[in-house]
């Protein structure tokens, strides 16, 4: 009796272990890769995969099979594809500080053979609303203008702060740069930035909106434009198109459905913070934020005692991200695994090495989008490896612990 319920033990223990392996939930959905050339490439993951991954991109896989029936593991680094702004300053001085009919110059001298294209001004103000202008010059006395009637704008207070006295123009190439600026006492200008910065575009894709809609509320003094998207996607800035010609400055706050009640016969969406900015008439800058996955968004401008913005429309924006893969492998079938909310990112030592890494990668291609994480393949799987073989282990071990808790049941009645 007792050597039985040792084997009895023993099958439950193995059936214990055994259960996790059959009852694990493998990936919805695949893709093939194609376009394998070298062992260092990219692949960019495409709109249309957003929808059925995690939000972290964490349940995705690489995997390769060979014609020998082996499953290799493929390793991969994970990136945003984001714009770089390379910003190099200039050395210079100022030489000459003027006053003539409410306008305050300040001149500077640089290398000649320097290009420069901004130019920021640092005051000792902490609250001013003043016009300025950019000249440039051969020769001191031969001024050509580059900016006219500029507006730098700065406040602050306890609710908020906002400061806007960067000038960006064109490349140039100048030994004099005279900055004017409008006003009834002097300017205390504590520092100037002249700076040349080229911008390196990223990638992002550009969403389709849908159900735009504009209310301007009188009694709150406030704009509220309501948009969505054609599903929940991650975004990460949106752009504002406005037709308003004069002048403006407002207050804004972007925020997104994050939640809907059924209450007394109808639906209250709730909507939450997401950032808090400013527009101008001088900045034409998108709202950026942290990247964020909704479908429903809604801006409040306030106008104050101003009249409303007219809005035409706003685009939005969501980044691209890009997996860089190590192919040890060229001969093998790679495809791509995602959608298992069960799975945690994985850990590669690749992530240490990123300076092995070639700079000009070629980009990889992906197949149409296949459920069920079943790769059809030619090749020989290892017995162990298939599902029906374990299905017949386990049907094997129950009824092998049904046989011995009958035998048991009968040697107590005797």
């Amino acid at each position: 009796m007792k050597i039985k319920k040792n084997n009895i033990v023993f099958i439950l223990v193995f059936l214990s272990g055994l259960m996790p392996v059959l009852a694990q939930k493998g990936f919805n959905f695949k893709r093939k890769i194609t376009g394998v050339k070298n062992e260092w490439q990219q692949l960019y993951l495409p709109i249309d995969m957003y929808k059925n991954c995690k939000p972290d991109f964490s349940d995705i896989r690489i995997q390769a099979y060979t014609n020998k029936g082996d499953t290799l593991i493929v390793p991969y680094i994970l990136e945003k594809v984001n714009s770089i702004q390379k910003e190099e300053r200039v050395d210079f001085k100022i030489i000459n500080e003027s006053y003539r009919n409410d306008w305050y110059y300040f001149t500077l001298v640089c290398p000649t053979d320097v290009l420069v294209n901004n130019l920021e001004l640092n005051f000792e103000e902490e609250n001013f609303d003043w016009h300025v202008n950019l000249d440039a010059a051969e020769q001191l006395g031969e001024w050509m203008t580059i900016l006219d009637d500029v507006r730098i704008l700065s406040f602050k207070n306890q609710e908020s702060s906002y400061v806007f006295s960067k000038l960006k123009f064109s490349d140039s190439k100048f030994p004099y740069y005279r900055v004017s600026i409008h006003g009834t006492t002097k300017p205390k200008l504590k520092s100037v930035f002249l700076s040349h910065s080229e911008n390196i575009p990223g990638s992002a894709f550009s969403y389709k909106v849908n159900n735009f809609k504009a209310i301007n509320d009188l009694t709150k003094k406030e704009t509220i434009i309501d948009f969505e998207l054609d599903e929940v996607l991650p975004v990460q800035s949106i752009q504002l198109f406005i037709k308003t010609q004069t002048d403006y400055f407002r207050n804004t706050l972007l925020e997104y459905l994050s939640d809907s009640v059924f209450v007394d016969s109808k639906w209250n969406y709730v909507y939450t913070p997401l950032v808090h900015s400013y527009i101008s008439s001088d900045d034409y800058a998108p709202i950026k934020f942290g990247e964020l996955r909704a479908k429903k968004f809604r801006l409040r401008i306030f106008n104050d005692d101003n009249e409303p913005i007219k809005l035409e429309s706003v685009q939005v924006f969501g980044p691209k991200h890009k997996l860089i893969v190590r192919l040890n492998n060229l001969a093998a079938n790679y495809y791509l695994f995602y959608g298992n909310k069960m799975v945690q990112a994985p850990i590669y030592d690749l992530i240490n090495f990123k300076s092995k890494i070639p700079s000009d990668l070629e980009s990889l291609g992906l197949g149409q989008e296949l459920k069920g994480d079943i790769v059809h393949e030619e090749i020989e799987v290892p017995i162990v490896q298939k599902k029906s073989w374990l299905w017949l282990i386990l049907v094997a071990m129950v009824l092998l612990l049904s046989y011995f808790s009958f035998k048991m049941l009968k040697q107590e009645k005797r």
